[in-house]
């Protein structure tokens, strides 16, 4: 297996930099986390693990899943220890970060045995469908413990349109809109089939990542849910929702949302921020924005400012959203990989379901 170090290139050599910069903000530069994986799926297997296996302030002290066969598989791969998932959760083994990769449906159980450890807990989205479930497991823990991996917060176009947002480099920002999806689309895993363990479809397995990549790069307070339009299957599983919000900042009103998910429509796969003297665009695997002025005059590419110090790839975008999370216990100091930071999140999701039932 090649080196994680080797495939990021120039981005880990500069972020490594940026880390030895900012090593005075760390509690202890030289603490190494042990990490215990719980799950083995298609997330951890081609990302998290070798991931963690390549930080130098990580290693995996135990991996373990229901599904005995991944497990052992990833553990033979990874040349980590494996754990067979006992009848009493309780005698999972200790570490000082659990990474919980679990289908949505079966994680209350180990929150509520987690939250007796000192052990900060990495939840993969989504990570809950109502904003009193959503608050209920974060009073549990420490709020710099706990996080939840929307890790596009970390990406370098989502910083950027940050930037460009706060300081109205193409005037107000005026519209949002986002897509994913399209005709044939999975929407989850291979427990898409029931919706008790996969808690929702489209919706909450995808389209969560650009509704709280919207509200992290606007910097939204409050979200108001307006038309909703969504087909279920008998199921109960979304296929496709149409959805209109209206976001308020510390600076703004009010500002358009227009979202759409689907597995059985096309959609524009990205997001577009619409300003006053620009629309800037970029796809869900994009590397640079595309920005076309209100004139018409052009189109254009635009490169981050700080191109090198935050991540384009996925690999570099979970690599930063682990680190800074790290950072955050050490400091025990809460920052936007929280679980705390994206409560809006949740509550627009379930206020989407709800207007999508009635």
């Amino acid at each position: 297996m090649v080196p994680l170090t080797r495939k990021v290139g120039s981005w880990r050599q500069s972020f490594g930099d940026v880390l030895k910069e900012n090593v005075k903000l760390v509690k202890d530069p030289e603490r190494v986390f042990s990490v215990g994986v719980l799950g083995a799926g298609t997330i951890v297997n081609t990302i998290h693990l070798p991931l963690l296996q390549s930080m130098p302030h990580t290693y995996v002290k135990w991996i373990s899943d229901i599904d005995t066969a991944n497990a052992r598989a990833a553990a033979r791969a990874y040349r980590v220890p494996y754990v067979p998932l006992p009848s009493d959760i309780a005698e999972l083994p200790a570490s000082d970060v659990i990474l919980m990769a679990i289908p949505y449906g079966v994680r209350d159980q180990y929150y509520e045995e987690f939250s007796k450890r000192p052990s900060a807990l990495y939840v993969e989205k989504p990570f809950s469908l109502s904003l009193k479930h959503h608050e209920g497991i974060c009073s549990w823990f420490p709020s710099y413990n706990l996080a939840c991996g929307f890790q596009r917060r970390a990406w370098a176009l989502s910083q950027e349109i940050r930037r460009i947002i706060d300081t109205n480099l193409f005037g107000a920002l005026l519209e949002v809109r986002f897509g994913v999806g399209k005709p044939g689309g999975s929407f989850g895993n291979n427990y898409q089939s029931d919706i008790r363990l996969s808690g929702g479809g489209v919706l909450f397995e995808s389209g969560v990542h650009g509704i709280d990549t919207a509200l992290f790069c606007t910097r939204a307070r409050s979200a108001q849910v307006g038309r909703v339009e969504m087909i279920k299957e008998e199921g109960g599983f979304d296929l496709h929702t149409e959805a209109t919000l209206s976001l308020r900042t510390e600076r703004t009103e009010s500002i358009e949302c227009r979202m759409e998910f689907s597995s059985i429509q096309k959609t524009i796969n990205g997001w577009e921020f619409h300003f006053e003297n620009a629309v800037a665009s970029f796809s869900l695997s994009a590397e640079y924005i595309s920005l076309r002025p209100a004139d018409g005059s052009g189109s254009y590419l635009l490169e981050a400012n700080d191109h090198g110090s935050y991540p384009r790839t996925s690999y570099q975008m979970f690599y930063e959203f682990w680190s800074h999370f790290l950072d955050g216990i050490q400091l025990q100091k809460p920052n936007w990989t929280s679980a705390s930071d994206s409560i809006l999140t949740t509550k627009v999701i379930e206020d989407l379901y709800a207007g999508g039932s009635k």
